[in-house]
């Protein structure tokens, strides 16, 4: 059984689309990795808990 399939949409020149989630000392992930859920949801810890961030398109 294999795994979901992982697509980065790259912008102009190779560059990876940035998105800005918040600010401020609870939004300091301190280097923590991203995780990727099933459904292609990008979870970040972050000093106070988890942070999500999911394609709207």
């Amino acid at each position: 059984m294999r795994g979901p399939r992982l697509r980065l949409r790259r912008l102009d020149h190779g560059q990876l689309p940035k998105q800005l989630v918040g600010t401020g000392v609870g939004y300091d992930n301190n280097w923590a990795p991203i995780t990727l859920g099933p459904d292609g949801t990008a979870c970040i810890g972050v000093f106070n808990g988890l942070a999500a961030v999911r394609d709207g398109a």
